[in-house]
């Protein structure tokens, strides 16, 4: 893979020895099937909350849920 370093908006200073590429998805109902959904009207829309289930030894704290919008 040949890289034009003009075209970098700033030269990486923390040691990049590698380049990954990723792939630019286009958003739409099918792609995101899955994953999640657009949402036209944010304000509007129901959000649910979900706490994650403990992993390992730690328990999660009862009063850890993030309160939705009000």
């Amino acid at each position: 893979m040949d890289i034009d370093l003009s075209q970098i908006a700033y030269t990486p200073t923390t040691g990049v020895r590698r380049i990954h590429e990723t792939p630019l998805v286009v958003a739409t109902e099918a792609s995101l099937k899955g994953y999640g959904c657009l949402v036209d009207d944010p304000k509007n829309f129901p959000i649910e909350i979900v706490r994650w289930p403990a992993q390992g030894w730690r328990p999660i704290d009862e009063n850890s849920v993030i309160r939705g919008r009000s």
